[in-house]
């Protein structure tokens, strides 16, 4: 996935699985969980004082759950967005390129 330096994403993260009720998403940079906005949760806007800005390591997402974050990147480079299982093995890895 190729992302564009300075611009604001929405990332909306869900999880389908069916034998992983505890996942765990993190978006790195340079081994450094970068920071996102958390915006809304299973379809619904957060409340202005329940946005938060936090650093994207290990943010759970449970079975049936929809989550939604906002990512500007500042630097260009690859950013990689891993998943892990409840056990803390990893699920899958997605590099986002940043140009």
């Amino acid at each position: 996935m190729h992302l564009k330096n300075g611009f604001i994403y929405r990332l909306r993260l869900i999880n389908i699985t069916a034998l992983n009720p505890d996942l765990e998403v993190s978006l790195m940079f340079n081994g450094t969980p970068v920071r996102w906005t958390a915006i809304s949760k299973d379809g619904a806007t957060l409340p202005t004082q329940q946005k938060r800005t936090l650093a994207a390591a290990s943010q759970p997402i449970t079975i049936g759950e929809t989550r939604d974050y906002e990512f500007q990147p500042r630097l260009a480079g690859s950013y990689f967005f891993e998943m892990y299982d409840g056990t803390g093995k990893l699920f899958t890895s997605v590099v986002l390129e940043v140009r």
